[in-house]
């Protein structure tokens, strides 16, 4: 019967510590396909960031050309208009050196006016080709502050999409760090009171099976026809010093709580935790050191 107890303890054992296993490595699996999917977003808001500037500077560009272009385009038509003034005036003055021949007074009076009025237009040309050529450049200048305009409104708003986006991904990522380590916690603590348990059942087995071995020898000397004058050695059972139940079960928790934290706990948090007398936690402490199953450190207590 006890060998039976013990086989299904083991196996209950062994069946919890493949179910541990299972869900282990569920949260890793969970782990990984989270982390892939926060890779693939990364990557396609990389990709989606580096489009956007791609367009952004191909649009600059155009705009640049054709600004250029119209540029040329007002400056060659300065050009002709120059030169066809010139030839015109080259024409007009070998006409007048031709009527020259006549009346040279007339002619001079003429000319005088003639070149008045060529001078008058002249400068009405040439005013209305620099206005032409200011608001020709000033409409440029307005354009090419507009483009630079978007496009600084343009990369303030992916900067802001893409920290909205990281910080977005950062929080889901921090969330499901915590909430896998508050459960590798809620299994290591399961694991610990499953191993106290554990050896708690063993060592109670143990005693029952020396209690009956020493009652099955006690019954067979009883029964054999041997002098009752005679003696004969019977081992006594191995006695292990312990501590009182109550305070051995405050141990067991305190250790439980120690090994749940493996960054380390102080006095105070175990004495609020777990509402003990301070006295009765430095008296569990100490024997849990002396027993090697904790250790102290800079004011820390960690489960070995």
């Amino acid at each position: 019967m006890l060998a039976e107890n013990m086989k299904a303890t083991t196996e209950g054992v062994l069946a919890g510590r493949q179910a541990r296993t299972a869900i282990l490595r569920a949260i890793a699996e969970n782990t990984q396909n989270t982390v892939a999917r926060w890779q693939e977003n990364r990557e396609a808001e990389r990709s989606r960031r580096g489009a956007d500037t791609n367009e952004l500077l191909s649009a600059l560009s155009a705009g640049r050309a054709a600004l250029k272009g119209e540029v040329s385009s007002l400056r060659q038509e300065a050009v002709s208009a120059l030169e066809e003034m010139g030839k015109a005036r080259m024409e007009r003055v070998a006409d007048l050196r031709i009527h020259l021949c006549g009346d040279v007074q007339t002619k001079r009076k003429r000319l005088r006016e003639w070149l008045f009025q060529q001078g008058k237009t002249r400068s009405s040309g040439a005013s209305l080709l620099r206005s032409e050529l200011y608001v020709s450049r000033k409409n440029a200048e307005n354009t090419v502050n507009d483009l630079r305009r978007k496009s600084k409104q343009f990369l303030i708003n992916t900067r802001y999409i893409r920290e909205l986006k990281n910080k977005e991904l950062n929080r889901s990522l921090h969330a499901s760090m915590d909430a896998m380590r508050l459960s590798l916690e809620g299994i290591r603590f399961a694991m610990v009171q499953k191993r106290l348990a554990t050896k708690a059942d063993l060592a109670q087995a143990r005693n029952e099976w020396q209690k009956t071995a020493i009652g099955g020898l006690t019954g067979l000397i009883t029964a054999t026809d041997m002098p009752v004058t005679a003696k004969i050695p019977i081992e006594k059972p191995v006695v292990m010093e312990t501590v009182p139940q109550a305070t051995e079960h405050l141990g067991d928790k305190i250790f439980a709580y120690v090994a749940v934290h493996p960054d380390g706990v102080r006095v105070r948090e175990i004495e609020e935790q777990l509402s003990v007398n301070r006295f009765k936690l430095m008296r569990a402490l100490r024997s849990l050191t002396e027993e090697g199953k904790v250790q102290k450190e800079a004011g820390l207590y960690f489960a070995r």
